[in-house]
């Protein structure tokens, strides 16, 4: 009921001020920002796929700034949706074997991504596969996917495991050690 609130208000606000709000998102990066980060840590990502609970954020407000995001950092960005937990894995599948990802964005933690079921999945297999995800929120990290790209107070911060971004071959640059947290050290 709070978030159906919390859309409510930020509808009404946005029709009162006819500006355009970047998707919801819990770590408080946009997409471009995390985009760029991702160009950051694994330079020759070419292909990044992106998993969307339709349930929780809307295609048509992200399409424009997913669109932007691979234009603006040179890669090829492929988007599916689901709406329930037996969606993941034909997904999954679609992004790895039709478009040979490279990395994984999970843009939002709620719903069906936010499901511990479809969160092992995932991480198994792309793990297997040797494709970084790069996740929404601690709990994704200390489950073995690789980066969780956040915002505070302006300033760009990562969350590592630092396991799964070593089999990933990720490399952080210096210019974010100050603001990098490493999860998960097992």
């Amino acid at each position: 009921m709070r978030r159906q609130f919390q859309i409510a208000l930020t509808v009404f606000t946005l029709a009162l001020t006819g500006a355009v709000a970047p998707p919801p998102q819990g770590n408080g990066a946009t997409i471009i920002q995390q985009m760029f980060v991702i160009k950051e840590l694994k330079p020759d990502v070419e292909r990044v796929g992106i998993i969307l609970d339709t349930n929780v954020s809307s295609v048509e407000k992200l399409m424009p700034q997913i669109q932007r995001a691979g234009a603006s950092t040179g890669t090829k960005v492929f988007l599916t949706e689901v709406k329930d937990l037996k969606d993941v894995a034909p997904m999954y599948r679609k992004l790895s074997r039709d478009h040979n990802i490279q990395a994984l964005l999970i843009v939002n933690g709620e719903g069906v991504m936010g499901n511990p079921v479809a969160r092992s999945f995932l991480i198994k297999n792309a793990t297997t596969a040797s494709i970084p995800i790069f996740a929404p929120d601690a709990d994704w990290i200390n489950e073995g996917a690789s980066v969780s790209i956040t915002k505070v107070n302006g300033s760009i911060s990562l969350l590592v495991n630092r396991a799964a971004a070593s089999a990933t071959a990720l490399q952080i640059p210096e210019k974010y050690l100050e603001r990098t947290e490493y999860l998960a050290l097992n």
